[in-house]
Protein backbone atom coordinates (compact mmCIF):
# COMPACT_ATOMS: atom_id res chain seq x y z
CA UNK A 1 0.00 0.00 0.00
CA UNK A 2 2.75 2.57 1.04
CA UNK A 3 4.71 1.82 -2.31
CA UNK A 4 1.41 2.75 -4.44
CA UNK A 5 0.85 5.63 -2.05
CA UNK A 6 4.46 6.66 -2.90
CA UNK A 7 3.99 6.49 -6.77
CA UNK A 8 0.54 8.07 -7.20
CA UNK A 9 2.37 11.16 -4.94
CA UNK A 10 5.14 10.77 -7.46
CA UNK A 11 2.83 10.90 -10.48
CA UNK A 12 1.43 13.90 -8.63
CA UNK A 13 4.39 15.91 -7.88
CA UNK A 14 5.79 15.51 -11.06
CA UNK A 15 2.86 16.34 -13.50
CA UNK A 16 2.48 19.60 -13.45
CA UNK A 17 6.60 19.80 -14.47
CA UNK A 18 5.60 17.85 -17.49
CA UNK A 19 4.75 21.09 -19.25
CA UNK A 20 8.39 22.61 -18.77
CA UNK A 21 9.85 20.23 -20.69
CA UNK A 22 8.91 22.41 -23.65
CA UNK A 23 11.62 22.68 -26.50
CA UNK A 24 12.47 26.49 -26.80
CA UNK A 25 11.63 27.65 -30.45
CA UNK A 26 14.85 27.96 -32.37
CA UNK A 27 15.96 31.96 -33.82
CA UNK A 28 15.34 31.16 -37.03
CA UNK A 29 11.54 30.22 -37.10
CA UNK A 30 9.33 31.86 -39.01
CA UNK A 31 9.13 34.55 -42.07
CA UNK A 32 12.64 36.09 -43.89
CA UNK A 33 12.34 38.65 -46.37
CA UNK A 34 14.85 39.50 -49.18
CA UNK A 35 13.65 43.41 -49.45
CA UNK A 36 9.57 43.42 -49.83
CA UNK A 37 9.89 39.70 -51.18
CA UNK A 38 9.23 36.58 -48.88
CA UNK A 39 11.83 34.04 -49.51
CA UNK A 40 12.14 31.80 -46.74
CA UNK A 41 9.73 30.47 -44.03
CA UNK A 42 11.42 28.39 -41.15
CA UNK A 43 8.54 26.54 -39.46
CA UNK A 44 9.16 24.97 -36.34
CA UNK A 45 8.63 20.98 -37.33
CA UNK A 46 11.44 21.02 -38.84
CA UNK A 47 10.14 22.33 -42.70
CA UNK A 48 11.32 25.09 -44.60
CA UNK A 49 9.20 27.08 -47.52
CA UNK A 50 11.29 28.31 -50.17
CA UNK A 51 9.94 31.13 -52.51
CA UNK A 52 11.39 32.17 -55.65
CA UNK A 53 10.55 33.54 -58.74
CA UNK A 54 6.65 32.39 -58.21
CA UNK A 55 7.76 29.28 -57.69
CA UNK A 56 7.31 27.54 -53.96
CA UNK A 57 9.70 24.75 -52.77
CA UNK A 58 9.46 22.44 -49.66
CA UNK A 59 12.10 20.86 -47.67
CA UNK A 60 13.66 20.10 -44.39
CA UNK A 61 15.81 22.20 -41.98
CA UNK A 62 17.93 21.61 -38.72
CA UNK A 63 20.42 22.97 -36.70
CA UNK A 64 23.50 20.97 -36.14
CA UNK A 65 25.33 20.02 -33.30
CA UNK A 66 28.58 22.41 -35.02
CA UNK A 67 25.72 25.23 -35.15
CA UNK A 68 25.35 24.84 -38.89
CA UNK A 69 22.28 25.31 -40.44
CA UNK A 70 21.17 22.23 -42.53
CA UNK A 71 18.41 22.50 -45.31
CA UNK A 72 17.35 20.05 -47.92
CA UNK A 73 14.96 20.82 -50.36
CA UNK A 74 12.42 17.79 -50.98
CA UNK A 75 12.33 18.52 -54.91
CA UNK A 76 16.22 18.00 -55.72
CA UNK A 77 17.82 15.75 -53.24
CA UNK A 78 21.26 17.11 -54.59
CA UNK A 79 20.76 20.58 -53.15
CA UNK A 80 21.84 19.80 -49.53
CA UNK A 81 23.43 22.99 -48.32
CA UNK A 82 24.92 22.90 -44.66
CA UNK A 83 26.21 26.90 -44.03
CA UNK A 84 26.90 29.11 -41.36
CA UNK A 85 24.16 31.73 -40.19
CA UNK A 86 24.02 33.98 -37.29
CA UNK A 87 20.26 35.71 -36.36
CA UNK A 88 21.16 39.30 -35.19
CA UNK A 89 17.58 40.92 -33.80
CA UNK A 90 15.43 41.12 -37.23
CA UNK A 91 18.40 40.23 -39.32
CA UNK A 92 19.62 36.78 -41.10
CA UNK A 93 23.34 36.24 -41.94
CA UNK A 94 23.90 33.25 -44.65
CA UNK A 95 27.07 32.44 -45.37
CA UNK A 96 27.86 29.63 -47.94
CA UNK A 97 31.49 28.72 -48.40
CA UNK A 98 30.57 27.49 -52.15
CA UNK A 99 29.48 30.71 -53.30
CA UNK A 100 31.37 32.83 -50.99
CA UNK A 101 28.99 34.89 -50.64
CA UNK A 102 27.24 36.53 -47.70
CA UNK A 103 22.69 36.38 -47.47
CA UNK A 104 21.14 38.72 -45.55
CA UNK A 105 17.54 38.55 -45.01
CA UNK A 106 15.25 40.43 -42.38
CA UNK A 107 12.44 39.43 -40.23
CA UNK A 108 10.05 42.35 -42.23
CA UNK A 109 9.35 43.24 -45.36
CA UNK A 110 11.61 46.85 -45.96
CA UNK A 111 10.73 49.12 -48.50
CA UNK A 112 13.20 48.37 -52.10
CA UNK A 113 14.26 52.42 -51.47
CA UNK A 114 15.99 52.12 -48.07
CA UNK A 115 17.00 48.27 -48.34
CA UNK A 116 20.02 48.53 -48.85
CA UNK A 117 20.74 51.73 -46.57
CA UNK A 118 19.82 49.58 -43.86
CA UNK A 119 22.78 46.78 -45.08
CA UNK A 120 25.62 49.39 -45.55
CA UNK A 121 24.37 50.22 -41.39
CA UNK A 122 24.37 46.69 -40.00
CA UNK A 123 27.21 45.03 -38.35
CA UNK A 124 28.14 41.36 -40.32
CA UNK A 125 29.27 38.59 -38.74
CA UNK A 126 32.91 37.42 -38.78
CA UNK A 127 32.37 34.65 -40.85
CA UNK A 128 31.03 36.78 -43.95
CA UNK A 129 33.50 38.42 -46.47
CA UNK A 130 34.13 41.77 -46.33
CA UNK A 131 33.80 43.55 -49.49
CA UNK A 132 37.43 44.11 -49.66
CA UNK A 133 37.98 40.75 -50.04
CA UNK A 134 34.99 39.66 -51.95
Amino acid sequence: MCKHLLCVLTVVLLLPLSGCVVEEPSELEGDWYFVEDLVLDFKRDGVIMGYVDDDEREGRWFVDDDGLLNVEWDDDSEAFASVQFEVNGTWLFIYDSADDACGVLSRTSIDSSVWYDELEALPYPSFCPSEDEA
